[in-house]
């Protein structure tokens, strides 16, 4: 079973690193063809009004000999377009990658609550928390803000909608000397 959900773990991963690819190629490809554009009706406004800019951009600077609107009208049609076009990739890629900010909160009896989401911070004079940041979450708690000793944040990143861990990772100065010595001796005593 476990063999199942990693294949199709893998097959997620392959479909959204292609949909990653085409989204990028397609964000390049719509920024040449509308940079294209735009510098094609400018190249034509400085031919037509004999303006002899250099660059095509300097005729931006002589807007104001321009008597024909209709250049105004498709210029500002192609920026929407493009803009809302970029707006859309930008979307997709809001929903490949994103952050959310989890919270682990120790009371004043001692309990701690790890890696949790506030759901609503002010409720009642006090916070509800979840095990996701939806709002649907599962595990839902309502914590009275009079019984937070402090709440230490953490930053829990998203990938292809699948959480990424952070590194294991054990730098020496974290770890007590006999907290070390123990685990040896465990070790070696099975």
């Amino acid at each position: 079973m476990k063999k199942l959900s990693k294949n199709r773990e893998e097959k997620k991963f392959t479909y959204a690193t292609l949909l990653f690819t085409i989204a990028s190629v397609f964000s390049i490809l719509l920024s040449l063809y509308f940079a294209t554009a735009i510098n094609f009706i400018l190249k034509d406004i400085n031919s037509i009004y004999k303006i002899n800019a250099i660059r095509t951009y300097d005729v931006i600077w002589y807007f104001n000999k321009i008597k024909n609107y209709h250049f105004f009208y498709v210029l500002i049609i192609i920026i929407s377009i493009y803009s809302f076009l970029i707006f859309l990739v930008r979307l997709f890629f809001s929903i490949i990658y994103f952050e959310k900010i989890s919270v682990s909160i120790y009371l004043k009896d001692g309990t701690v609550f790890e890696d949790k989401f506030i759901i609503n911070h002010n409720i009642d004079g006090g916070i509800i928390i979840g095990d996701s940041y939806l709002k649907k979450a599962e595990n839902k708690k309502l914590i009275p803000k009079s019984n937070i000793l402090y709440i230490s944040f953490n930053k829990v990143d998203y990938s292809f909608g699948k959480r990424n861990e952070k590194s294991k990772i054990i730098i020496p100065n974290q770890i007590l000397e006999n907290e070390l010595i123990k685990e040896w001796r465990t070790k070696t005593s099975s």
